[in-house]
């Protein structure tokens, strides 16, 4: 358990150094000066939350004590299937940030790229928790459930320009937020529920990110799977 926390914190603490930069705004026209600032922020965000899931998983935002590791509770078989969905959701994300960092080389694709990595681990973190095997994992672009190959091939060949790769982004963290609310109803078990929880907060963040990157472009994003009360509290407009 040690090892696999000092592994998650290292995975992180490079996501931290890049979002804790100083944005350099030298030559930005006046009017997009606070939409930069406004994507700073969310990454430096983005890089707090993922350093807090990797030093301990089940902490939650407001309270730092511990879930008692030797008592992981019951699971039963919908949360294993949840957790085995969201392992493999949480590297379709990665995978997809991957492949537009690789095409379109920005740095909101990077970090993100960087932050699902984190995630996967703190999943694996509870199917290790609970003494279930973990899933070989497949080759980048490859998953497990037909859903996540599908959407992975769709949003890469359909991805032609970075716009469109930006709103690829919010779709993958509308998707993930509601699948992990959704793992969260359907779970008794006091570490899921924390782990998911921190989970779905960042995948808020990365939401922001892709939200004020678009923002910054002229594109006014409306949300694609979440009610607009829904993704209006996510963003932070009420």
């Amino acid at each position: 358990m040690k090892h696999l926390n000092q592994t998650l914190l290292a995975g992180v603490l490079s996501i931290f150094l890049l979002a804790s930069c100083d944005a350099k705004t030298d030559g930005i026209d006046p009017e997009l000066r606070s939409e930069t600032e406004a994507i700073e922020a969310s990454l430096a965000a983005i890089a707090l939350i993922d350093q807090s899931i990797a030093a301990n998983p089940t902490s939650t935002p407001c309270n730092p004590c511990k879930v008692n590791p030797t008592a992981p509770g019951e699971v039963t078989e919908a949360d294993i299937a949840n957790l085995f969905y969201m392992l493999d959701e949480e590297k379709l994300a990665n995978n997809v940030y991957v492949y537009f960092n690789e095409k379109f080389n920005r740095r909101v694709f990077q970090n993100i790229s960087k932050s699902e990595a984190v995630h996967q681990k703190a999943v694996v973190y509870l199917l290790n928790l609970f003494k279930i095997d973990v899933p070989e994992p497949k080759p980048a672009g490859e998953f497990y459930h037909g859903d996540l190959q599908e959407l992975y091939t769709q949003l890469t060949s359909e991805s032609k320009t970075l716009q469109d790769a930006l709103l690829a982004g919010a779709l993958i963290e509308e998707h993930d937020i509601l699948d992990l609310q959704k793992a969260i109803d359907e779970t008794e078990n006091e570490h899921i529920q924390r782990v998911f929880s921190n989970l779905k907060r960042a995948s808020g963040f990365h939401l922001q990110a892709f939200v004020k990157n678009l923002r910054a472009r002229g594109v006014d994003y409306k949300p694609q799977l979440l009610s607009q009360e829904e993704f209006d509290t996510i963003i932070g407009k009420s």
